[in-house]
């Protein structure tokens, strides 16, 4: 048999399970609850408070600097303004006399003398001023008289006097002139070419850093003019016109100082900020780092978790509350364990679930009896507390297999022992289940009757009795106390065939007709009989229970697959093997326990699977050859089967390779399990 042929046989079952016709290419996938991984801090709480704080700082920067700009424009201007009014209204006053004085339009000497003597002077030292790029001097026929300055050669005419002083509140006009042009200006790369040479060469200089800002902060060089007006006191016509031309150079280095301080500001502020922040954001995620690391723990199972934090704030509250539900937690734990003493787990699964009602419901199951045969004799013939050793060890041994096997006890009676299978955890094969219980019971009873004859105690020999049918479960008794049980006619049966079990030449095991036609191809049995049963009318058709077949042998038989049918697994010739490994594709929401512990622990994830078992990672380890309880969340179905753990293997710290052998499966868990896991190699399609 290939191996597409055992996945196209997998794929058959599969299309059987979900109501599909065999090679129906929609066939509907079961929805599977993901184990999600931890998500990993990429960008930490320190990272972005560190982050939010630099971007809080830039932008505060930022507004700042725009804002001191702006505003500095403005005083510059009114600044500028000022000084022009000042010189052009002493200049004015200077040569009002000489304007209005006949002799100075009629006489070219004295318009000579007059400007060589009392004007030339006094405009020239005014052009000294800081920020005064020309002064000129216009007559009452707008020819010029007198000009002087750094550009008085180069700067066009001044604009004309458009002010009407008879309307005007203002007795002269300032208006901006045009842009002076800057032979120092670069652009903004080659600022930055410059800024990274001087700081390779004398290292950061004031001068490149306030060019290098100067050009970042795009400011012009504007030419403002004034034209003031020379008049007498009464007069409604000026005799005369002064033009100061004032540069907005000395206003922009002033913008320049201002914006360069505020920087060398922020600089400190921003490392003094960061370190801040550094400190705020180790204050802050310490406690939650702990909380993680103490989740982490929790989630592994240990809930020895207590944080030590007295803070008033969210982070107090947050670990208060996780110390309160670790304490409940470790509460709860406690009161299942000792719970779970006195009944099975899955038994307190439903009792703890919180619908503890009067009343049942109807299930199919498989009830098991085992009683001691010969027990009064057996006990009058020893101590009081040598009966109870001798009960105590024989119901440990025995509870051990029938857990193993997902049965459950329901209850001891003197030496009776009571056990369900199907009625807790559905889905299973309680018929098998319990046949493979009683089987491996009358031999574990061989080897503890062993020790019993070495120490000169006499042998223990039960009757079992297994019947399969419908029976009543739920919750039994008064409404201040009541026991899950089951109760109905299959259960009544069982106690039958367990009295008549071992005894009149019978087998030790006997099962009834509805458990035998459901485990026909995994037993081994006698000729069945009539059995005459108290409370039936009639005789009963019963078989006494010889054997079991193996596990691996049942998983086959439940897959399709018989033991001559190879597989190859590697596309090569001559070389197979009895079955095939299917590589897990897939990530299930599983956790395993001890079979005689309530503590869960987590599955990381599943390696591959076969119908004799499976591989699987966890950060608890287990021992060699206990028996493991397995569980899978799906959509809205729970699989739940035993294992024996034939390989525990640490890989890493807190990580476990488990190798386990399937100890009981139903059938459609099997055929649901590799529905999940199996993927074909591309080479095997082919």
């Amino acid at each position: 048999m290939s191996a597409y042929g055992y996945s196209g046989r997998i794929k058959s079952i599969i299309s059987q399970i979900e109501g599909t016709d065999e090679g129906d290419t929609k066939t509907k996938k079961s929805t599977v609850i993901h184990r999600e991984k931890q998500p990993a801090a990429r960008f930490s709480i320190l990272y972005k408070l560190t982050i939010l704080t630099v971007l809080v700082i830039i932008t505060v920067i930022s507004v700042v600097v725009g804002v001191v700009i702006q505003k500095e424009k403005k005083t510059g201007y009114a600044v500028m303004e000022e000084k022009a009014v000042i010189i052009a209204y002493g200049l004015a006053r200077s040569v009002l006399d000489f304007l209005i004085d006949p002799d100075f339009y009629s006489s070219t000497m004295r318009r000579r003398e007059v400007i060589g003597f009392n004007i030339a002077p006094a405009f020239q030292e005014n052009a000294l001023t800081s920020g005064i790029m020309y002064i000129k001097l216009y007559d009452k026929n707008n020819q010029i008289v007198y000009s002087c300055g750094q550009i008085d050669q180069s700067v066009r005419s001044v604009p004309r006097f458009t002010v009407d002083l008879r309307t005007s509140s203002k007795k002269y006009q300032f208006s901006k002139y045009h842009i002076q042009k800057n032979t120092e200006e670069v652009s903004f790369v080659t600022a930055l070419n410059n800024f990274a040479d001087d700081i390779k060469r004398d290292g950061i200089s004031e001068t490149g850093f306030r060019k290098l800002l100067y050009t970042i902060l795009n400011l012009e060089d504007n030419l403002y003019n004034i034209a003031y007006p020379v008049m007498p006191a009464d007069a409604r016509r000026h005799t005369g016109l002064i033009h100061i031309g004032v540069s907005q150079k000395n206003s922009n280095n002033q913008i320049v100082e201002i914006v360069a301080d505020i920087l060398k500001m922020a600089f400190f502020a921003l490392i003094f900020g960061i370190i801040l922040a550094l400190i705020f954001a180790v204050l802050f995620t310490h406690p939650i780092r702990k909380v993680t690391a103490s989740l982490i723990a929790v989630s592994k199972g240990n809930l020895d978790q207590y944080i030590r934090h007295k803070s008033r704030d969210e982070i107090g509250v947050l670990t208060w509350n996780f110390n309160y539900m670790t304490a409940e937690l470790r509460e709860k734990e406690k009161m299942r364990d000792r719970f779970g003493k006195a009944v099975s787990e899955e038994i307190m699964d439903v009792m703890m679930s919180g619908s503890l009602e009067l009343g049942g419901e109807d299930k199919n199951v498989t009830m098991l009896f085992s009683d001691i045969r010969g027990f009064t004799a057996l006990a009058g013939n020893q101590t009081p507390g040598e009966v109870l050793k001798m009960l105590n060890d024989y119901f440990t041994l025995m509870e051990d297999i029938v857990k193993k096997n997902m049965g459950v006890i329901d209850k001891y009676v003197g030496d009776e022992i009571m056990a369900i299978f199907g009625a807790v955890s559905e889905n299973q094969d309680s018929a098998e289940n319990a046949c493979r219980t009683a089987v491996e019971m009358i031999l574990a009873l061989e080897e503890l009757n062993t020790s019993r004859e070495n120490e000169q105690k006499p042998p223990i020999r039960i009757g079992i009795g297994i019947n399969s049918g419908v029976v009543t479960a739920g919750m039994l008794g008064s409404r201040n106390r009541m026991n899950y049980t089951v109760i109905g006619d299959t259960v009544n049966m069982a106690s039958r065939l367990c009295d008549a079990a071992g005894t009149r030449g019978t087998n030790p095991i006997v099962i009834a007709e509805g458990t035998y036609q459901q485990v026909k191809d995994f037993v081994l049995v006698r000729s069945g009989t009539l059995l005459a049963v108290k409370g039936k009318n009639v005789p009963v058709p019963v078989y006494e229970l010889i054997g079991v077949i193996a596990r691996e042998k049942s998983n086959q038989v439940k897959l399709g697959i018989s033991n001559a049918e190879t597989v190859r697994t590697d596309g090569k010739e001559g070389e197979a093997r009895q079955y095939e490994r299917l590589t897990v594709t897939k990530k299930i929401d599983a956790f395993f326990r001890q079979i005689n512990s309530n503590k869960n622990h987590g599955i990381t994830e599943f390696a591959d699977f076969s119908y004799s078992g499976l591989k699987f990672l966890s950060a608890r380890s287990a021992a060699i050859g206990e028996y493991i309880e397995l569980k899978m969340h799906m959509d809205d179905y729970l699989i739940r089967f035993i294992v024996q753990c034939r390989r525990c293997k640490e890989v890493s710290p807190e990580v476990f390779d488990f190798g386990c052998q399937f100890v009981t499966i139903s059938g459609h868990d099997l055929r649901l399990l590799a529905s999940l896991f199996i993927q074909m190699p591309e080479k095997q399609k082919q």
